[in-house]
């Protein structure tokens, strides 16, 4: 018995250093002081969870500064949103996903058509990179009359997480909607249905006003009365 309390006491003193240092080191015995934990190796990196975007989206509650690697993107993911609306943004520059939430999607600022950046993901940049159109990721109705167009795009319930924390959204041109199906629908991103789209453009002045849709089952553009067909909807907004 008395051996027993001894090695339990031993054992107490032997743990208390790990118990109550400030710094957990893994392979090294001096882990640096500003550090909770310090993994050291000579020949091993430190593996994150990896999740695909959907795995990802389903986390309850990710805490912000919640870290992993999507495997869809190829990207080390940080969430610098809240856990109500996260904001999931790439750390690196050569991931294919960036930033879908605010801010800048990768340290150099420059963007590329297909990243998941500025709450969507982006259909058209400029040359230098560091402005463009960002398309929401779903359909903000699956069929509605133009009149009532803005009240879908508007409504946050309509967006998703990332969507949710921008209110600059607005139709696309009929030009524009050509650039989403373009660069985005015909390679096979941007989650869109085989359907017709509004667009905001309109055909000419006549009464009912006449506008511009783009089916995106075969590119085909047509021109139908505003206010007597319910149409999809898809927002963009610049950045």
């Amino acid at each position: 018995m008395r051996f027993t309390i001894y090695c339990i006491l031993w054992a107490g003193l032997l743990s208390g250093p790990f118990l109550f240092s400030q710094s957990v080191g893994i392979q090294t015995a001096n882990p640096d002081p500003s550090a909770a934990l310090d993994v050291s190796s000579p020949s091993q990196g430190f593996l994150p969870p990896r999740l695909s975007t959907a795995q990802r989206n389903s986390i309850v509650l990710p805490a912000e500064g919640l870290v992993l690697y999507n495997t869809d993107t190829h990207c080390l993911e940080i969430n610098e949103g809240t856990p109500q609306i996260p904001t999931w943004i790439c750390l690196s520059d050569t991931g294919t996903g960036g930033n879908l939430g605010g801010g800048g999607g990768g340290g150099s600022g420059v963007h590329f058509v297909g990243e998941l950046w500025g709450g969507g993901i982006v259909f058209y940049v400029n040359t230098a990179g560091d402005h463009g159109l960002v398309a929401a990721l779903q359909d903000q109705s699956s069929g509605i009359n133009y009149g009532l167009a803005d009240d879908a795009y508007t409504n946050p319930n309509n967006h998703d997480n990332a969507g949710k924390a921008f209110t600059d959204w607005r139709m696309p041109s009929r030009y524009e909607l050509n650039l989403m199906y373009q660069n985005l629908h015909l390679n096979g991103l941007g989650n869109f249905a085989l359907g017709a789209y509004w667009s905001s453009s309109c055909n000419d002045n006549s009464l009912p006003i006449p506008g511009w849709t783009l089916n995106f089952s075969n590119a085909a553009q047509t021109t139908i009365s505003r206010s007597n067909n319910s149409i999809r909807v898809r927002a963009i907004r610049e950045f």
